[in-house]
């Protein structure tokens, strides 16, 4: 069953960057969410590219982003707030599941991943109850300082690129794809039926198979 392959977000990547290496001797980069939006403004350095959901706002989100870092604001944006209101303590780690399987971002996603999210995505604190390896703090840093340039960067490219997306795409919505496409002729936008920006662990048979695709 393959969702033991899964730990944490971080096994996607390594998966990934295995079956690169068995279809291709080339400078491939493969990653889901926000690693994804910095490669792709430096796509000219490498020789072919998959972007999975890839975080690159619309330019109206972009104006309003880059106003709230230039004023110091940041700490009233939503994602900023989210992340340090997120719970971060549990008794153990069914009580870790059984939080998780509640919450909507998760409601697409098998029981038996979720138990393996857990196990790689907790740890004991001091008090032996469970708490995120990653710190909301952290969360809520990375979403305060990630780069403002991220859509007014992005360069002209002729290497291929493979987008793969859920049917409506908040972070990569249209507008996005639209600038994408201008930009990189060489780019084929693929969409993963009955998922959201959780898609590498919704179905990660259909994403495993477009990302072979590609290689092969």
């Amino acid at each position: 069953m393959y969702s033991r392959v899964f730990r944490d977000y971080v096994l996607i990547i390594i998966y990934i960057c295995i079956i690169s290496r068995a279809y291709s001797q080339s400078n491939d980069i493969y990653f889901h969410s926000n690693p994804g939006n910095v490669n792709v403004g430096d796509a000219v350095l490498i020789s072919q590219l998959i972007l999975i959901d890839p975080v690159i706002l619309s330019y109206s989100y972009r104006i309003i982003y880059k106003f709230l870092q230039k004023a110091g604001l940041m700490k009233i944006h939503p994602m900023v707030r989210g992340a340090l209101m997120r719970r971060n303590t549990w008794e153990d780690q069914n009580e870790a599941v059984e939080y998780f399987e509640r919450k909507k971002l998760f409601r697409n996603i098998s029981k038996n991943i979720i138990e393996d999210y857990v196990t790689g995505g907790l740890k004991k604190n001091i008090h032996q109850k469970f708490e995120l390896s990653c710190r909301p703090e952290w969360e809520a840093a990375n979403f305060r300082l990630s780069p403002d340039e991220i859509g007014f960067n992005l360069k002209k490219s002729n290497i291929p690129i493979k987008l793969i997306l859920p049917p409506n795409s908040y972070v990569c919505n249209k507008e996005s794809q639209r600038k994408l496409e201008r930009l990189m002729p060489n780019i084929e936008i693929v969409n993963i039926k009955n998922t959201s920006h959780m898609l590498p662990l919704e179905n990660f048979e259909a994403v495993s198979d477009e990302i072979n695709k590609f290689l092969i």
